[in-house]
Order: structure tokens, then sequence, then C-alpha cells
């Protein structure tokens, strides 16, 4: 396991042992993600797939730790320890020791949420307000809700998001939407994205790509059939 790990690169650090760690890991590895969990506890969720997964049984508030884990090796970092105290902890060094790491965090306090972004998080994600948001939207409107789980329910399902960005060289570039290879590649184009964070959904086959555009694409299985978009 230690040669494994020594091994690893551009994986994710997964700093917690619970519920919510299990989760990511079992995402990720649907993905075909390498990542790593740093977990104390032997009583842990994630302890149950220990014969697969890869696991430093030690304490990730220590930053030699973080450094076993292969830090300066990693593209991510998810800090979901118990408490936001320990995981503002995590997120301090894990940005002290590689500040380019992306790094995503759990609160249980929305107080918590300025103070892990001024730390250096990426993302701060809060289950309850999550949780909150999801229970509403099943009361309003329970047809969306339901879509949107199906989409998102990867072990089901064989949905591919991507974000396509359009740069100077793409050869999408001042192309109508209808005209771009999109399509031919299985994929469907479900919102664009200006540089200045404006939003364009379900936009028209006639929109003409521009430098700067992000493309949120969607795919399934199969490629996608039929003339218009």
């Amino acid at each position: 396991m230690k040669n494994r790990i020594e091994q690893m690169e551009n994986h994710y650090i997964i700093c917690g042992g619970g519920r919510m760690a299990y989760t990511i890991g079992l995402e990720l590895e649907r993905s075909n993600k390498d990542f790593l969990f740093i977990e104390n506890s032997p009583d842990s969720p994630v302890m149950e797939n220990s014969h697969r997964w890869p696991i430093i049984q030690k304490n990730a508030l220590l930053e030699d730790t973080l450094e076993e884990a292969g830090i300066h090796r990693a593209v991510g970092l998810a800090a979901v320890l118990q408490t936001d105290a320990d995981n503002l902890f995590v997120v301090l060094s894990a940005k002290r020791l590689k500040p380019s790491l992306y790094i995503v965090t759990r609160i249980a306090f929305e107080s918590t949420q300025s103070k892990m972004l001024q730390a250096g998080a990426n993302k701060v994600v809060s289950p309850y307000t999550m949780g909150g948001m999801q229970i509403a939207r099943s009361f309003i409107s329970p047809e969306v809700n339901e879509f949107l789980e199906v989409v998102m329910d990867r072990a089901s399902y064989e949905f591919e998001f991507q974000i396509h960005k359009i740069t100077s060289d793409d050869s999408n570039l001042d192309k109508k939407i209808r005209d771009a290879s999109f399509r031919e590649e299985g994929f469907m184009v479900v919102s664009l994205r200006y540089p200045d964070g404006g939003l364009v959904f379900a936009p028209d086959a006639d929109f003409v790509l521009q430098e700067g555009l992000e493309v949120l694409l969607l795919a399934g299985g199969e490629k996608v059939s039929g003339t218009g978009l």
C-alpha cells in the first residue's frame, strides 16, 4: 500500500473516513480517479473497503501526514473531518504546502464558510443546506427533482458532463453550435457561460461560439442522434 501511494500522481486526497468521505470514494472510484484516504479511526465507514482503497491511518491535521499522502503530486483535496475547526486546519495546512491545490471542504455551520474561503478552500459544501434544498425541491417541483437525481446518479446511469472552453485555436471557434463537433463526439450543448459569469441555458443552434465561452456538454451511453440541438 505504501508503494502504491508513493507512485500516485494527479490523485485526490480525502481527509476523513465518515459517510461523506465514503460517498466521495465511491464516486471517484466509478470515475476511475486515483484517490486515497487519511483516517485514523479503525471503526470508520471507509475501513469497510480497506482491502481495495488506499488508507493512511494517521492524523490528517499533521503536515507530515499530508506530505506522506503525496500532497505535492495531488490535484485535489477534500476536507471532510467531523468538525469545522479540524477542516479549517487541514485547509490552511494544505494550502500552505501546495498553493495551487484544488480544495473542497464541508461545513456544519454557515458562519464558517467565509473563514474556509479565506483559508484557501476553492469550494465549501454545507450538507444541511444542500439537503434542505433537495427536500424543498421535492415539495415544490417533484418531477424536476426526480430528473436531477436521475442525471446525477452515476451508479445507475451513464450520463457524462464535460466543460469545453472555446480558445483561440479551437476548431469550433466562430462556428454555429449546429456546425460544431460536439454532436459528432456524442455530446449535446446544455448551457454556455461567458467569461464574466453570465449564463445562457439551452442556447439556439444558430448561436455562434466565441472565444472565452465555456460550453457545458452532456452525453449518454450512446451518441446523440438527430439533426437539431
